[in-house]
């Protein structure tokens, strides 16, 4: 990932407004590689969720200026505005950095704005011209830098081609009481779940709606290779096609399916959810199934279909007896 223009705002004290118009500059090789990080770790890290902007609003306009306009131009229009909104709403305004940048993914143009708050030390230096013009930019010693994936980094990436947003958020403090920070105190984005909680959602509205004959053993490694397969093949969970595969070989799979689409959409959750999240995509690489006398077994979905590897037997009596096989070394833990 390049990252060709970049701004930071510092926020220092409550009592000092940053200095409007920002200046632009060039990340080096290891600004732009802790920069890319970020981006990526809101895209894809655990949290992430898929939205969009409000319509129509403001700060769509202030967004879509990044395709029309100089960056730096339109990085002066959409951050006073930004700045307003935090003193307006009374929000904490020291301790962290706003920052900016551009880059390209897939041939689209991106747009990332993240909140980095500090640790030990500053963020950003001031780094002078030789006309002693001041121009943030990223700290030199990386000791107190945030982790890019940590809890003092969120903030979102919006694809300027197609207004798809990508959004890892955090409560803050307010006149409101608490809100959080890009999602309502300085953007209008939809709500939406993180792509944890709406695959969760599927995943039991798809062992609510099951035949009471399909056993959880059979069942899960279903739900978790059909999802797997919708994303390899699509990038995203389609639900309707996932619970028709899950359920082919049921007389009445198409109506599950459909009973399974409308239980999601009656919770909010999108009919065709887009995965970014590695944890996401590795949780749907294992089964974990728990017995009721306490034993939790967790394999890859793989060997849950291989009844070499790994089999329910129903004994006579009622109970059940699970077999392991092809095991060459046990450890313990």
């Amino acid at each position: 990932m390049i990252i060709p223009r970049a701004v930071l705002v510092p926020y220092v004290n409550a009592a000092e407004t940053p200095d409007f118009p920002v200046r632009v500059f060039a990340p080096d090789e290891r600004e732009g590689d802790y920069l890319s990080r970020v981006a990526e770790r809101l895209m894809t890290g655990d949290g992430s969720r898929a939205t969009r902007l409000a319509e129509g609003s403001v700060q769509q306009k202030l967004l879509n200026d990044f395709l029309l306009h100089a960056f730096g131009e339109a990085a002066n229009a959409l951050l006073p505005v930004a700045d307003d909104a935090l003193r307006t709403q009374e929000a904490p305004l020291e301790g962290f950095d706003l920052a900016l940048f551009s880059f390209e993914r897939e041939g689209d143009p991106h747009l990332c704005m993240a909140r980095l708050g500090w640790k030990n030390v500053l963020f950003h230096r001031d780094d002078a011209d030789e006309e002693g013009v001041f121009t943030a930019r990223m700290a030199e010693n990386r000791q107190g830098m945030p982790s890019p994936g940590g809890r003092d980094v969120c903030g979102f990436v919006i694809n300027l081609s197609t207004g798809a947003v990508r959004l890892k958020d955090a409560d803050v403090p307010c006149s409101a009481g608490g809100a959080p920070l890009f999602g309502k105190l300085l953007f209008a984005m939809e709500d939406t779940r993180t792509e944890k909680d709406a695959v969760k959602a599927v995943r039991e509205a798809l062992r609510d709606e099951a035949p009471f004959d399909v056993e959880p053993q059979v069942l899960e490694p279903a739900i978790s290779r059909a999802m797997s397969r919708s994303i390899e093949e699509t990038g995203a969970i389609d639900v309707e096609s996932v619970a028709q595969e899950v359920f082919a070989g049921t007389p009445q799979g198409k109506e599950i399916a459909r009973r399974v689409a409308e239980r999601v959409q009656e919770e909010e959750v999108e009919k065709v959810i887009p995965v970014e999240s590695r944890r996401v995509m590795n949780s749907l690489q294992k089964v974990k199934l728990r017995t009721d006398t306490g034993i939790a077994i967790t394999l890859p979905a793989s060997l849950a279909e291989d009844a070499d590897s790994f089999s329910v037997i129903n004994n006579e009596d009622g109970t059940i007896s699970i077999y392991i096989g092809n095991i060459g070394e046990l450890k313990t833990e």
